[in-house]
């Protein structure tokens, strides 16, 4: 009878795997879902461009950074000709990552085609992305996370 409490100790040790604690992964603060907010700081919708024949707005965009490396973004402009609008949806998608504490996005390809430049600078309200691309659209992109 003295080996059956041994037996039951052994078994409990396998059992619960070794003793050792696990805990769950940390998750870049940066990981979430974000909206934007403004563009060269207006703020949406936000008149990018008007000439005497046309407007173009933005009117809305979004951002997702997942914990997998992956990054992507689109806004939508509204451009307005004569009375007539169209909406055209612009998409971005590339990999991010941190290096000595600063978020970097790498591979950036707008709508399927054009690698882009993309600097990103984080704030306590969200990120703010710049460069050539986002200078040519209105300046600054300012998303703000929503989860």
């Amino acid at each position: 009878m003295k080996l059956f409490p041994a037996i039951l100790a052994f078994a409990a040790a396998v059992a619960c795997g070794g003793g050792g604690t696990t805990s769950p992964a940390t998750v870049d603060p940066a990981v979430g879902h974000y909206a934007l907010q403004s563009v060269g700081g207006k703020p949406l919708p936000a008149l990018v461009s008007q000439t005497s024949t046309q407007t173009t707005t933005i009117t809305f965009g979004s951002m997702d950074i997942h914990s997998s490396g992956t990054v992507v973004f689109s806004y939508d402009e509204t451009i307005s000709t004569s009375g007539t609008s169209s909406v055209r949806t612009n998409n971005a998608q590339g990999t991010w990552a941190r290096s000595a504490n600063v978020l970097e996005f790498q591979n950036v390809v707008l709508n399927g085609g054009v690698t882009i430049t993309v600097n990103v600078a984080e704030s306590a309200g969200g990120i703010t992305l710049s460069g050539q691309a986002f200078n040519e659209v209105g300046g600054d992109f300012f998303y703000q996370k929503t989860k």
